[in-house]
C-alpha cells in the first residue's frame, strides 16, 4: 500500500455515519492536486483547509498534523 503525504486543499463529507470524505490534497513536492476518497474520524471544516498536512495509507487517514 502506498503512503501519500500532502496539504489539504478541500474536504467534503460524503457519509458522516461511515466517516467517508472526499479530500483534495496538494501532494508534497508538486503543485498537482489529487482527489481521494478516504475514511477519517477527524471532522474536517472548510475554514481549516491548508492548515493540515495529511498522511494517507490506502483509503485511510493515518496522520493529521499542522502544516508548516
Amino acid at each position: 500500500m502506498d503512503v501519500v503525504i500532502g496539504t489539504l486543499v478541500k474536504a467534503n463529507s460524503i457519509d458522516a455515519v461511515r466517516n467517508l470524505w472526499e479530500l483534495k490534497l496538494m501532494i508534497d513536492g508538486s503543485l498537482n492536486v489529487r482527489k481521494y476518497i478516504v475514511r477519517s474520524k477527524y471532522p474536517f471544516k472548510n475554514d481549516e483547509i491548508r492548515r493540515f498536512k495529511l498522511t494517507l495509507k490506502g483509503n485511510k487517514v493515518i496522520k493529521v498534523e499542522p502544516s508548516d
